[in-house]
């Protein structure tokens, strides 16, 4: 199996798996390229091609060259950070430590007591984005944000179970779902 961290390096190993997509871009850019110097023949020769063909074929051309460059430069930069590989969550008896650098976004290190809790929000993810918990506490008026599928985002999601601050039974169930729902603890009625 492939880590992603394999692939942030140049590799030979990284070459070939992103073979086919350098080969699908080159074959892009070419295609392009052709189409395009076959419209400037055509057009040079004193061919008739029409306006609206013309046009279509250009813009195809276009297309296809943009779409292309725009492949090799992905192939290129390599696949995204995962999740686990900008955002760790850890903790001790007392401190809860939230360290993230998301691409593109400021460095966050901030930590809470477990004592502040005050309400826990779990929102589902889908079946394609990241669990998170907002945990909410009384020495900040914004919540803590935490991703399940972070560096200690399991062992997390068990803490905060185990210390009473969400119950197991509705974590599981928030975790057979993939609705995009929320669950919120205690209920917003009453607070801890």
């Amino acid at each position: 199996m492939v880590r992603a961290t394999d692939m942030k390096v140049w590799s030979w190993r990284r070459l070939l798996l992103q073979l086919p997509q350098y080969v699908i871009a080159t074959v892009f850019a070419l295609g392009g390229v052709a189409g395009l110097a076959w419209l400037l023949w055509t057009l040079w020769q004193g061919g008739d091609i029409g306006l609206k063909h013309g046009l279509l074929g250009l813009a195809g051309s276009v297309i296809a060259i943009l779409g292309g460059v725009g492949m090799f430069m992905q192939a290129i930069r390599g696949p995204p950070p995962t999740v686990k590989e900008w955002f760790k969550v850890s903790f001790d008896d007392t401190q809860v430590r939230i360290r993230a650098r998301p691409p593109h976004e400021p460095e966050v290190d901030v930590s809470f007591a477990w004592a502040s809790i005050v309400r826990v929000i779990f929102e589902d993810g889908g079946l394609g984005g990241s669990d998170i918990f907002f945990i909410f506490t009384d020495a900040a008026e914004k919540p803590f944000v935490v991703l399940t599928e972070g560096e200690g985002g399991p062992e997390f999601s068990g803490a905060l179970c185990g210390r009473g601050y969400f119950p197991p039974d509705i974590f599981m169930q928030a975790m057979r779902s993939s609705d995009g729902g929320c669950y919120v603890w205690p209920p917003l009625e009453t607070t801890r």
